[in-house]
Order: structure tokens, then sequence, then C-alpha cells
């Protein structure tokens, strides 16, 4: 007689217990920052601190210097063992039909120095480098990063 007595409140506790499971709401799931593509990681670092060449050596220096504003301007400095002026430009970039990403400088004097007018241009996130590439370059070149530090007030 007993276990008749049991088994029915068994029930009812098991039937309870699975109704509060069902209106239990689950928890929120932490949101995922969504992946970035390559364009959005490339731009994000162009823009920031500077992308060196160096092609001296430790007697002679001579560091090509670039530097790519978010408002689409450049900034190139050539360091070697005389003084050289600034030069500043536009720069954009662009989508070739095969889907490589073009890095086009455009500044009034038409001098491009080491870096051309026009360059394949990818970002490598192992090395933290710019990977540039096109008909006037043998070959894949790298630009390496150098860190800008924050001017004082």
């Amino acid at each position: 007689m007993r276990l008749r007595k049991v088994i029915p409140m068994v029930c009812v506790a098991l039937v309870s217990l699975s109704g509060a499971f069902a209106q239990r709401k689950p928890s929120p799931s932490p949101e995922r920052p969504q992946a970035l593509d390559a364009r959005t990681i490339l731009l994000r670092n162009l823009t920031s601190d500077q992308w060196v060449k160096d092609l001296g050596g430790k007697r002679q220096p001579e560091l090509y210097v670039y530097a790519f504003s978010k408002n689409g301007s450049y900034k190139f400095q050539l360091f070697t063992d005389y003084g050289t002026e600034p030069l500043v430009g536009e720069w954009r970039l662009t989508r070739s039909k095969d889907g490589k990403t073009h890095l086009v400088l455009a500044n009034q004097r038409k001098r491009y120095y080491w870096l051309p007018q026009d360059s394949v241009i990818q970002y490598d996130k192992n090395k933290d480098v710019l990977l540039l590439s096109g008909e006037k370059y043998v070959g894949v070149q790298q630009l390496r990063r150098q860190k800008v530090e924050p001017k004082a007030d």
C-alpha cells in the first residue's frame, strides 16, 4: 500500500521538475566578436604606427618610412646620411578583377621612391609585416611595423 502512495508522489515531483526545466530559459551566451575580413584587418594595421623598409647597413642606414592616416593621406620620409624633405600625398585601397587589394598612392611631385604608385598589398598577421608585390617588384617585399610613441601635449 505504501508503494501505491509513494509512486504517484514521485511522478508528481518528476512532472513538476520537468516543467521547471522546460520553463527555464537558457543563459545567454557571451557574444562572439564577428570575424574581421582581410581588408578590415589590413586597414586597421596600415593606419596604425609607421611602416619601414630598411635598405641600408649599420654604417650607412637608409630607412624608407611611411605613415598612412585614416583620412586617406600619407607621409613618406627617407632617413639616411643626408637630410630629406618629407613627401605627403593621398592613398586608397582598390580591388582588382582577380580579387587582389592594391595600395594606390598619389602626390603632387609624382615621386614614389621605394613604394611605387600601385602595389598589391596584404597584411601578414603572424610576422606583423605588410607584404607588397606587383610589376615593379622583384618577388614579395616586406615593410616592418615601427611603433609610434604618442605625442606629449
